[in-house]
């Protein structure tokens, strides 16, 4: 049997919001809310952030997570998040001849998921035998103000 993983893309580049996944929120980094919610599952074996950035890194360590850094060129503006989740299953498989049977994605820029969330769409997966799950919430504008009181409206789609 495999493990259950979850994966948690986080580059250093952001043009929106500069070191976005880092950022204070609420006391915390942005980023450790991801790796909290994952490292509390009951069905979630390791946490593996996916980064390119050395600051990124060291965060998520702190807070418990394994990193694999990512090249540069999967980690662009356009560079969409399945080539960091292949490119963390492709290691794991290649280093250390892991099997994986699940993998949670989670956003590190959606930081606020109810408590028990990720046990309860693994329990769905399997008492509905799926193969797949996406977990969604309304659209809400995001409005995040900077220390020198400028701000913007980011909208997650």
């Amino acid at each position: 049997m495999g493990l259950n993983i979850s994966i948690i893309p986080a580059r250093g580049g952001s043009k929106e919001v500069p070191r976005k996944n880092i950022k204070i929120f609420h006391g915390k980094p942005l980023i450790a809310y991801s790796i909290e919610s994952a490292k509390s599952s009951r069905s979630v074996d390791r946490v593996i952030v996916s980064t390119d950035d050395n600051e990124i890194s060291v965060i998520s360590k702190s807070y418990g997570a394994e990193v694999i850094m990512r090249p540069d060129s999967l980690a662009t503006d356009t560079s969409p998040s399945e080539s960091a989740l292949i490119h963390v299953v492709e290691t794991l498989e290649k280093n250390n001849s892991t099997e994986i049977d699940l993998i949670t994605f989670l956003q590190a820029t959606s930081p606020l998921r109810p408590e028990g969330l990720i046990d309860k769409c693994f329990d769905k997966m399997t008492l509905e035998e799926g193969d797949s799950l996406v977990s969604v919430c309304c659209e809400m504008p995001f409005y995040w103000k900077e220390k020198n009181g400028e701000g913007k409206s980011i909208h997650n789609y």
